[in-house]
């Protein structure tokens, strides 16, 4: 993105070993994911030819179905 540093990018996480974690906390605190609703503000790309995979990986990651989960675009 422009304006950010690359040592920036470097240093933040791999978003989808922090969802992980986070879901592994959730977890061990006795809570579970019912449903996941998310909503992506962009204005490009188009999303919708990489919704199904984009379903998938959450899916796996969370350990629930991919019709579990709502993902949605917002265009600013």
């Amino acid at each position: 993105m422009a304006g950010i540093p690359a040592d920036v990018w470097e240093q933040m996480p791999d978003s989808q070993k922090l969802l992980i974690q986070v879901h592994d906390l959730i977890r061990s605190q006795g809570w579970r994911i019912g449903n996941l609703d998310t909503v992506i503000v962009a204005e490009r790309p188009k999303i919708k030819p990489h919704i199904a995979a984009m379903r998938a990986r959450l899916a796996e990651s969370l350990q629930i179905a991919a019709d579990q989960i709502g993902i949605k675009r917002h265009d600013e």
